[in-house]
């Protein structure tokens, strides 16, 4: 799958992430941050709260990937 190099066994060791199925980490990912880098949400980024937004998302993230 095309999203396995970024959750893969190897990031996740680097990481220290705990992600048994690097497929679906990595398209949980991808769905839970398309707002911060797909093209149809350009209009969002301007919102100063987006940084926040982005921070709160990736701490739920890792939370949830396991990190350890």
């Amino acid at each position: 799958m095309l999203l396995r190099p970024f959750v893969d066994d190897d990031l996740a060791d680097r990481l220290d992430l705990a992600v048994v199925d690097a497929d679906r980490a990595g398209r949980t990912v991808l769905q839970a941050t398309a707002r911060f880098h797909h093209p149809a949400h350009v209009a969002e980024w301007a919102d100063p709260a987006v940084d926040d937004d982005l921070t709160a998302v990736i701490d739920v993230l890792l939370r949830g990937l396991g990190a350890r």
